[in-house]
Formats: C-alpha cells, structure tokens, sequence
C-alpha cells in the first residue's frame, strides 16, 4: 500500500459482536464533524500500533459499509465489520480485543480498487461470510437508482450472517 496516502484520526462510536467472531465498529469524526464521503466498494486503511504480539506496525483493510444514508457526500459515520482471525498478523485481534468505544484510530481512505459497474443491465453480487461488507454499500446504491439486482449471500454457518435484518429489509 503506498505510504503518501493522508492520514487522518476517527473516534469509535459504537462497536458491536453481530456475529460469531464478527465485530461491527462505526466510526466518527472526532468533535462531531463529517467524514469524506466514499463510493460502494471502497475500503478503508487503519494503523494497527505495536503491541499484544505485534513488534511492528500494522496497517489492515476494512470495506466500509456505511449507515444506510449516501455515500457520495460526506457522512455522519462510517461502520467496519471485523472478522476475528486468530491466525492472522494481529489487526483483527486488536479490533477485537483492544478497540473500545471512544479510542481514536488513525486510517487513510486509498482510492476505490472494487468499485461498482453501475452499467449492468441486471448485476449480480455475491458474497461469502465477511465478503459481504463492500457489497452491501453496492446493493443499497444499485436499490437508489432502480437498478434491478441479484444478491447471494452464504456463510459457512447461521450464527456467522450479519446486518440479515437490514438485508431482508431493503432487498428482499
């Protein structure tokens, strides 16, 4: 990821487990301002400081799903959904285990590298467990502009969905 990108800090407004080792987190401006405003599919880098088993830091991706309102201009508060990866380098046990509501995060928002083709005729979106986070925000789009869309979302078990309810809600 290139390094020249803006940095900028965010406040943690609220942080949820919407699913087995899912954590939604939505992010603020500190002060109460706005946040840019972002096209579906966009994602959001944020600094993962030393610590916990983490020598060095980090800086870990997360698609923004957004709060239900525009993306394109600037936004009240952005939500991230986290999956817990034991495994991983640390970034989603530090979202997990040490982000707490009211902590400051540093990110930068790089350019859209999975934006939505608003051209098709009927698009079709797939997702698989936390996969559905960038298409959300492409469905919520395609749903304003009276595009007809398929939307497939699978998990590999039922306690591992998220936002389900505002997915029937919206889309059927």
């Amino acid at each position: 990821m290139t390094q020249d990108l803006e940095t900028f800090e965010v406040e943690v407004a609220a942080a949820e487990l919407a699913a087995r080792d899912i954590r939604l987190i939505t992010l603020t401006a500190p002060g109460g301002g706005s946040l840019p405003g972002f096209t579906p599919g966009a994602h959001l880098s944020l600094r993962v400081p030393p610590g916990e088993g983490r020598e060095a830091e980090l800086w870990r991706a997360y698609s923004l799903i957004g709060t239900g309102g525009e993306t394109g201009g600037p936004q009240k508060a952005w939500r991230i959904g986290v999956l817990r990866e034991e495994a991983g380098r640390g970034g989603s046990r530090f979202m997990h285990d040490e982000v707490s509501v009211g902590d400051r995060l540093t990110l930068r928002l790089p350019p859209n590298g999975f934006a939505l083709d608003e051209t098709g005729e009927t698009p079709v979106l797939l997702a698989g467990g936390i996969g559905i986070t960038p298409l959300i925000p492409m469905a919520r789009c395609l749903r304003a502009l009276g595009k007809p869309a398929e939307l497939h979302y699978t998990c590999r078990s039922a306690d591992q969905h998220i936002l389900l309810d505002e997915l029937f809600a919206r889309h059927g």
